[in-house]
């Protein structure tokens, strides 16, 4: 029979071997990091993080589309950093358009998908568990759009900050994107399976 110190350091050594990794981080000025599932790097459900000069906003974070506000002068957060389930909740694209709205210009916005950014068909099921090859049909829906005039003016929002990778979004797919208000974008990435890091020095 263990003693109650033997068993507590099992655990110890149990917990301490299924740590995350450590997302890669932006040195010098903006980054946003996007993961998309799935157990990748090992990240179970992919993960999102966004930087300024090497150290990370601290915030909320959750599965679909993550953003972060931030004032180009003092480089602090405007909001709170906010996370937008666009993967099974329509309802998130509204939230999500209000929260870019209501952003002065000039804002530096950084976007991050985690796990899965609700942008195709294959966020209603039937595809498999990692990412699908950006922009390519892949013989099933795992690349079809999604229908819908909450994701599409979703999509133009980001148009009209200027991604030009959004519509080639795949099921689970890594995407991130950094952009000032009402300039346009500075940098985005988008990758099958692997961190998608967008990176912006002013």
């Amino acid at each position: 029979m263990r003693t109650p110190l033997i068993s507590i350091a099992l655990l110890a050594i149990a917990c301490s071997s299924y740590r995350s990794p450590t997302a890669p981080t932006s040195e010098n000025g903006f980054g946003a990091v996007s993961l998309g599932c799935c157990d990748q790097s090992g990240y179970r459900l992919g993960t999102s993080a966004f930087y300024y000069d090497g150290k990370q906003f601290s915030g909320f974070s959750d599965r679909g589309i993550n953003v972060a506000a931030v004032d180009p002068i003092s480089h602090a957060l405007l909001a709170p950093l906010d996370g937008f389930n666009t993967f099974n909740n329509p309802a998130e694209w509204g939230r999500l358009i209000d929260f870019v709205n209501r952003m002065p210009d000039r804002s530096v916005l950084m976007f991050a998908v985690e796990d899965e950014g609700g942008l195709t068909e294959g966020s209603r099921g039937g595809c498999g568990g990692t990412g699908y090859a950006p922009g390519s049909p892949d013989g099933d829906f795992c690349c079809q759009q999604l229908n819908g005039a909450s994701v599409e003016n979703g999509r133009k929002l980001l148009e009209s900050l200027g991604s030009t990778q959004i519509r080639n979004y795949c099921y689970r797919n890594s995407w991130s994107m950094i952009a000032v208000k009402g300039v346009g974008r500075m940098d985005e990435v988008l990758t099958r399976s692997s961190f998608a890091k967008a990176s912006w020095r002013p």
